[in-house]
């Protein structure tokens, strides 16, 4: 029975010493698992890091063309104002001196009326 105790415990041992290999190896394996994915979380942290950054400058970029844009439509605004009140000024103008003409223009139908009645007259 010693011999048979002996070879139970040789089995026994054999047995637990694949298992604590296997223990090992499953650790080994996690272990190298778990680099890989450090690894990775860096590297999609860095990748984050770059596009927040690549963001960042898109919409600095966007705000400042969005300023430009404002200024220029206020320029154009402004230049629109202007071309305004000068075609006001204009029209003032030439209502002004249309009102002008207008006194002339009946003075010579006047004239034109008087020669008219006096052709007739002298017909």
């Amino acid at each position: 029975m010693s011999k048979s105790n002996d070879d139970d415990l040789k089995r026994l041992i054999e047995s637990n010493a694949r298992a604590i290999e296997a223990v090992a190896n499953t650790m080994a394996e996690n272990e190298r698992n778990s680099q890989k994915e450090r690894a990775r979380a860096r590297e999609e942290r860095a990748q984050a890091r770059k596009e927040m950054a690549e963001l960042r400058e898109t919409v600095a970029n966007v705000a400042q063309n969005l300023g430009n844009a404002v200024a220029y439509l206020e320029n154009s605004l402004a230049k629109v104002a202007r071309a305004q009140a000068e075609t006001i000024g204009d029209t003032y103008r030439v209502i002004d001196k249309l009102e002008n003409r207008q006194g002339e223009i009946v003075d010579v139908l006047k004239l034109l009326a008087e020669k008219v009645v006096g052709d007739k007259s002298e017909k």
